[in-house]
């Protein structure tokens, strides 16, 4: 399972349970391999399965305060919002024997103004006109200008 938490997350709570920890509480949010989104211990569908070789990524955008997740690097939608003005921190948990994650890229950028100029720019735009500007657009996951600074974290090769 991968997410996020606060620093208020109880990691005692559950230690005699075998569960998958994120989630179970208001103070973390996590995507499990079985494609389920956990908040609040509720589980909702959010994706399909992934398992070994799969590559999740995870978006927090403390600026509109939105949590997003990417599977093989393609957006699978918004998990959360209304996380602006709260400390969290990536958390991974595991209830499989032998298993493995490994972060393969991180990244934190502020919020520039030419970013926030991008998104005025965008919305004026995206008013007058409803063409699709570029491959990597997904609706589900924002505006072109949310998804240009997306692009800033992306992996390089």
């Amino acid at each position: 399972m991968v997410g996020i938490g606060t620093s208020d997350v109880n990691l005692d709570k559950f230690r005699h349970t075998f569960c998958s920890l994120l989630g179970k509480d208001e103070d973390s949010w996590g995507l499990s391999y079985t494609g389920l989104l956990q908040h609040k211990g509720e589980r909702s569908n959010f994706s399909t399965r992934f398992g070994q070789g799969s590559i999740i990524g995870v978006h927090l955008d403390t600026w509109h305060g939105t949590l997003t997740f990417f599977k093989n690097r393609k957006c699978i939608g918004l998990a959360a919002t209304k996380l602006q003005n709260k400390r969290v921190y990536p958390m991974v948990c595991s209830t499989a024997a032998k298993s493995s994650m490994k972060i393969i890229r991180s990244c934190a950028t502020p919020t520039s103004l030419q970013y926030l100029s991008a998104t005025v720019s965008s919305s004026s735009s995206s008013s007058s006109s409803s063409t699709s500007s570029g491959s990597d657009s997904d609706s589900s996951c924002g505006s072109d200008a949310e998804a240009c600074h997306r692009k800033r974290c992306r992996w390089r090769t």
